[in-house]
């Protein structure tokens, strides 16, 4: 339908407006980030809207790492 279409196009702008911040902010504040963590704290950001269309989301990272990132600018670029 033209809500979903208008939905997806307005989700794949918000991702690429965080790729560019991500990009141009390259020096941020790094700390240890677990991907687990920043993985499941996106998905919840989607889980409404993932329910209401009855899609499950699930995570299979239990041994995903960490990464040396800037915890905001990551899950911004991810979500």
């Amino acid at each position: 339908s033209l809500h979903s279409i208008l939905s997806s196009v307005e989700r794949l702008e918000k991702v690429t407006q965080n790729y560019l911040q991500f990009a141009r902010l390259g020096s941020g504040v790094l700390a240890e980030v677990s991907l687990s963590e920043i993985l499941t704290r996106v998905i919840s950001t989607y889980a409404p809207d993932a329910e209401a269309y009855r899609v499950e989301i699930e995570v299979h990272a239990p041994e995903a790492g960490t990464v040396a990132a800037d915890r905001d600018l990551l899950e911004g670029a991810l979500g």
